[in-house]
């Protein structure tokens, strides 16, 4: 049962990157035809929005942690791309503190006062993790390592 599910994952996740692949380079073939430019930003904007809109647009498992994965890059990637344009400066010997920094100050933020908001099975997670310490009355020695067990 448990291979199954994963082969049958692995095999969404497998075909759709391959027909993702396929319109993408369909779609930026018509739209070169259509706008007579080879090599446009537009080309692959507009190719990389339609493709994905018809191959990643639907709410399943697979596709949400694959847009979760690619959202997470390109967000790093518009930081770096936004340092080779000027627009802020390099703060590499820190700027990784400060990305971690906004990372958990905000998930925390959002835990503890919008945790409507939170994906369930992190909320979860998170609930156990912060919220067990409401069982323990008092901080003695005993209750600290019991708390730990748990």
């Amino acid at each position: 049962k448990k291979w199954d599910i994963i082969y049958s994952k692995t095999k969404e996740h497998s075909w759709h990157l391959g027909q993702y692949v396929a319109l993408y380079k369909l779609v930026c073939a018509i739209v070169r035809r259509i706008f007579g430019t080879p090599n446009h930003w537009l080309v692959h904007f507009l190719s990389g929005a339609i493709a994905g809109g018809i191959i990643w647009g639907e709410k399943t498992a697979v596709n949400h942690q694959i847009n979760l994965y690619v959202f997470s890059r390109i967000c790093f990637s518009m930081a770096l791309s936004g340092i080779e344009r000027g627009y802020w400066k390099n703060y590499s010997s820190y700027g990784y503190k400060v990305f971690a920094v906004l990372i958990w100050a905000i998930v925390m933020y959002l835990f503890e006062y919008e945790e409507h908001n939170v994906n369930p099975s992190l909320k979860e997670s998170m609930d156990y993790l912060y919220h067990n310490d409401k069982d323990v009355t008092d901080w003695t020695v005993n209750s600290v390592l019991n708390f730990f067990k748990a």
